[in-house]
């Protein structure tokens, strides 16, 4: 059976430094997809002076970055990056104050590694947002690794076309969410060792488990579970545990209050340890306690 691989780029949030979010005027971002799991994702943004003194940015990428660079049509900007909460927070001043009614382009550059994930038997591709910014122009597009083989769901692009052996999607006009699911043929391939690895797993798991099922009552279960737990796994589990069994993965991060891409890690580490199972429901995933 092929394994899914996951591509998930989450909650792309712009800001900006003294000034509104109108001054944001264009909003353009590739992001170009590898079979390795890189992504490197180019964000290219306009800026216009809108009444108030603009002479900076402010954005958060989403995971951490391996690579970064910001800058514009003269060369590299001044900028520094941080790492907050598994994200990278990135700032930049520009070359000079942006006079009124003009436009001022950036680039920011970056690599990661920590958008990918594996999930059965395809590859997702998502670009999320959080508080999108308001802009006049908006466009994306997505640059599938070589040799996959895009899945249409239920995102309709602009355009789609083959160059070589990779695919290429665009859309343009207002930011939303946006889901790409594809395959790739060496998937049967290099997910034989992990599944035979993951299956092991499974196995010492349940036998481990079933034990421990037959000595201990199930509230000494659950408590000896939540102790494994680090506080964020504990505070969906409780979630689950209260008003599940079955949650949307959408009204997790909405009761518990925790960002977007730190559920989706914490059901990640959940599901490898078998507390939770996920089920695609449409472009979204409902979570189960097992």
């Amino acid at each position: 059976m092929e394994r899914r691989l996951a591509f998930v780029v989450v909650s792309l949030l712009i800001a900006l430094t003294c000034a509104q979010e109108a001054a944001l005027d264009a909003y353009y971002l590739s992001v170009d997809v590898f079979e390795s799991g890189e992504a490197h994702c180019t964000l290219s943004l306009t800026y216009r002076q809108d009444g108030d003194e603009l002479s900076g940015g402010y954005l958060v990428l989403p995971g951490k970055a391996s690579y970064v660079s910001v800058t514009d049509e003269e060369g590299a900007l001044k900028f520094g990056s941080a790492e907050v909460d598994n994200l990278t927070e990135v700032r930049f001043l520009f070359r000079d104050i942006i006079p009124d009614s003009e436009e001022y382009r950036v680039t920011v550059d970056f690599w990661t590694f920590d958008l990918t994930r594996k999930d059965q038997d395809e590859w997702v591709l998502e670009v999320a947002y959080v508080d999108p910014p308001m802009v006049e122009r908006y466009s994306l597009a997505v640059t599938l690794p070589e040799g996959a083989a895009y899945n249409p769901g239920d995102e309709t692009w602009s355009s789609v076309q083959a160059d070589g052996g990779r695919v290429i999607l665009s859309t343009e006009g207002a930011i939303g969410d946006t889901l790409v699911a594809y395959s790739l043929p060496s998937d049967r391939n290099t997910a034989l060792p992990e599944l035979a690895l993951g299956l092991l797993i499974f196995l010492v798991g349940a036998i481990v488990g079933y034990r421990t099922f037959l000595r201990e009552p199930v509230a000494e279960q659950e408590r000896d579970i939540t102790r494994l737990l680090d506080d964020t796994e504990r505070k969906v589990y409780q979630l689950l545990s209260t008003e599940g069994p079955s949650l949307r993965q959408s009204d997790i991060v909405e009761r518990t209050g925790l960002p977007k891409s730190t559920v989706s890690r914490t059901l990640e580490r959940l599901e490898r340890k078998k507390i939770v199972t996920k089920e695609r429901v449409g472009r979204e995933y409902k979570i189960i306690l097992a």
